[in-house]
């Protein structure tokens, strides 16, 4: 049935593919220290003739108009003495960052988002995982019923910053569909898109598999990208 219902859905699907797990394995995990700071997003590559609020396809006005504020989180703080004995505040960091978009024409508009760099087969990678919105998070009814999905994109180092690449339910549909990649999924008819199940160490050996190979994902073909120019 779920394949059925594949097969069904619109082929031009623009959606980021995403996942109930993480993609990556913890020991694939990286620092990026680069990474922090303020950034400018835009749409990438910009097409002839757009201009830099242009709507892009697979990725809404705020996405590709938003200040993004990239930091490493935070999990804890500790005082100890020092060798003057005198009291000193170590600051314990997580592997990963927080990204907090907030849209250019107005601070009302703030998303944040987990973010976890990783590297497979010298491609790096970054999962994304929401963590705030404070349209949904006023209404209980809407944040208890939103459902949280990790998705993937690819990390390329460019002359002025970062280009973003997220992978769409459409490459992931196809490798289903015509290559016979096996992946557990889901489609979830509430929300109108397929959704990965398997474990993490199942998604890190796809990408392992598949990630540097153009005829099963072209990176270069994905409808949501973006580019990050530091303010």
């Amino acid at each position: 049935m779920a394949v059925l219902l594949l097969l069904l859905a619109a082929c031009d699907d623009p959606s980021l593919m995403g996942s109930l797990k993480q993609f990556y394995a913890p020991k694939k995990i990286i620092l990026m220290p680069e990474i922090e700071g303020i950034w400018s997003a835009m749409p990438n590559p910009l097409q002839k003739g757009a201009k830099t609020n242009d709507r892009t396809v697979g990725l809404d006005k705020l996405d590709t108009t938003a200040v993004w504020t990239i930091r490493r989180q935070l999990e804890g703080t500790s005082v100890l003495k020092n060798r003057l004995g005198n009291d000193s505040v170590v600051y314990r960091m997580r592997d990963n960052y927080v990204v907090t978009m907030v849209n250019r024409d107005s601070s009302l508009s703030q998303y944040s988002f987990e973010v976890t760099f990783f590297q497979i087969n010298k491609t790096v990678y970054a999962d994304f995982y929401p963590s705030g919105n404070n349209t949904i998070q006023n209404s209980k009814l809407a944040s208890d019923g939103h459902l949280k999905l990790h998705t993937l994109a690819r990390v390329t180092r460019t002359s002025d910053g970062i280009a973003l690449t997220w992978l769409s339910s459409k490459t992931v549909r196809e490798m289903l569909e015509q290559k016979r990649v096996r992946l557990n999924y889901e489609w979830i008819p509430s929300i109108d898109r397929m959704v990965l199940t398997g474990s993490s160490a199942q998604l890190t050996d796809m990408l392992e598999t598949y990630g540097d190979q153009q005829r099963f994902i072209d990176w270069e073909n994905q409808s949501a990208k973006l580019h990050l120019t530091q303010l």
